[in-house]
């Protein structure tokens, strides 16, 4: 839509087109529908496999406290363990549902972007895809030195 909307601006409404201002807000209106259908239809899959993903945990969970020895019972009351198995998997399902989309969406519009910018100019896409690399390979890096602070911080939040 973007480069539609560049069309539209810089060459069919200067010169008055309307047959071409037909066709380009036709267009326009069909990708947004689209956009609209999938995103609809990307929720609606999310949120099942969503819902089955933490259903099963919750089981692996439940599974797991009745296996925990008598003394825990006797130091943590039960809705606090119901509590903690609901609340801790609601919460999981929760994060899992917006990383899952917010990664597929930006997966999708850079594949788009790629797409577009290798049509419009594929020797200038070439040179600005060649950093790329290089950020891969850094933030592989920075998350291999970061990981072990982000393990010690989430072993004391495991604690309490």
């Amino acid at each position: 839509p973007p480069y539609l909307t560049k069309m539209l601006v810089d060459e069919v409404l200067p010169q008055k087109d309307t047959h071409m201002l037909v066709i380009i807000s036709v267009v326009l209106l069909v990708s947004y529908l689209i956009f609209l259908v999938i995103g609809i239809l990307r929720n609606y899959l999310l949120r099942v496999s969503g819902d089955k993903i933490v259903a099963d945990i919750r089981n692996d969970v439940y599974e797991k406290a009745q296996y925990l020895p008598m003394k825990f019972y006797d130091k943590t009351s039960t809705g606090s363990v119901i509590n903690r198995i609901s609340g801790d998997t609601a919460t999981l399902q929760s994060f899992m549902l917006r990383i899952t989309q917010e990664a597929i969406a930006q997966f999708v519009l850079m594949i788009g972007i790629i797409v577009l910018m290798f049509v419009m100019d594929w020797k200038l896409t070439l040179l600005a895809l060649i950093p790329v690399p290089i950020v891969v390979l850094g933030a592989r890096i920075f998350s291999r030195k970061i990981f072990p602070f982000y393990l010690k911080i989430w072993r004391r939040w495991a604690a309490v």
